[in-house]
């Protein structure tokens, strides 16, 4: 038995095969993966798409075939006083202000140098840990208390431990995205997919006429 017919719950009923039992407590499938239209507009309820790496890529082929998803560089900007940097901030910093940049690297250095703590109390410690008092407070706390709508110290840091969600700190890369422009480095244009027609629900819509075991909704 599968609860859920989110992707994940999709994906673990495509693996189960015949004799799967989803249990879904909507009216379709999709989960967070759900998209709805609106004025002629489809709209996807959050962002969503799709990470295809050389481990993964045999499986959406095998479900989605060629030519299903549609490749886009990942070019997003985040506007701080006027300026604007290229995401994700903490490996972006290069054209910031000479005192905040220098305060952003030296922050982060000290906590590269200071180790992990045994334990983390909130992903407020765990964004200290791994960025520097510098980062925190010019993107990553402002940032995350807008995306999830809480206080950084008052989340469980848990979730972003293996850096699905939130990358973890990585000083190599905060140095050189500090000394050397995004148009001049080699990764600066991270893709994602989507699909080529319609909107994230196509993807759990084309999944699920593969699933053969029962999925039951409501």
């Amino acid at each position: 038995m599968v609860i859920g017919a989110g992707m994940t719950g999709l994906a673990a009923a495509y693996f189960l095969g015949d004799d799967t039992l989803v249990l879904e407590a909507g009216s379709r499938p999709g989960g967070a993966f759900t998209s709805v239209k609106e004025g002629g507009y489809t709209l996807d309820l959050g962002e969503r798409f799709i990470r295809i790496n050389e481990r993964t890529r045999w499986l959406f082929e095998e479900i989605f075939g060629h030519g299903f998803f549609a490749r886009h560089d990942l070019r997003s900007q985040i506007d701080i006083g006027g300026k604007r940097y290229w995401y994700p901030f903490q490996y972006n910093l290069y054209g910031m202000e000479k005192s905040k940049l220098a305060y952003c690297v030296s922050e982060a250095v000290k906590a590269y140098q200071k180790g992990e703590p045994a334990e983390y109390r909130s992903f407020g410690e765990w964004i200290l840990s791994n960025f520097g008092k510098g980062i925190a407070a010019e993107f990553m706390v402002p940032y995350n208390r807008k995306i999830w709508c809480v206080e950084p110290d008052k989340m469980s840091p848990d979730w972003s431990f293996d850096g699905s969600v939130v990358p973890r700190g990585d000083l190599r890369l905060i140095i050189e995205g500090a000394s050397r422009s995004f148009e001049d480095r080699a990764d600066r244009h991270p893709h994602r997919y989507y699909p080529r027609r319609g909107g994230a629900s196509e993807v759990a819509g084309h999944m699920t006429p593969k699933i053969k075991g029962r999925i039951v909704y409501n």
